[in-house]
Formats: C-alpha cells, sequence, structure tokens
C-alpha cells in the first residue's frame, strides 16, 4: 500500500516518462556490462519455455 501510494505521487510529480527514462537507463546499464548477447540469451531462454509451455 505505502509503495503505491509512493509510485503514484512520483508519476504525479513526473509524469509517466520518468518511469521510461529509467527503464532505459537499466538497459543501457546491462547492455554495456554484458554485452548484447545477454539479451540473445535470454530471449532463447523465454523462446524454449513458450515452446514447453512454461
Amino acid at each position: 500500500e505505502i509503495g503505491r501510494k509512493g509510485g503514484e505521487a512520483v508519476k504525479s510529480r513526473r509524469g509517466t516518462e520518468f518511469y521510461s527514462q529509467i527503464g532505459r537507463k537499466g538497459g543501457l546499464r546491462v547492455k554495456e556490462r554484458h554485452g548484447p548477447e545477454h539479451y540473445q540469451r535470454i530471449g532463447k531462454i523465454g523462446g524454449s519455455a513458450t515452446k514447453r509451455g512454461g
């Protein structure tokens, strides 16, 4: 409940673009650290899980 209210307060003050910026920066940091292969591995895992039905 407290986290939800805090999130609503941030969203009303800074707008939804704020969360997009955070996500973008986090993605860029992961890409810097692990390289684009990281996302390829995640995609393969997700694809095989979908095939298995889980």
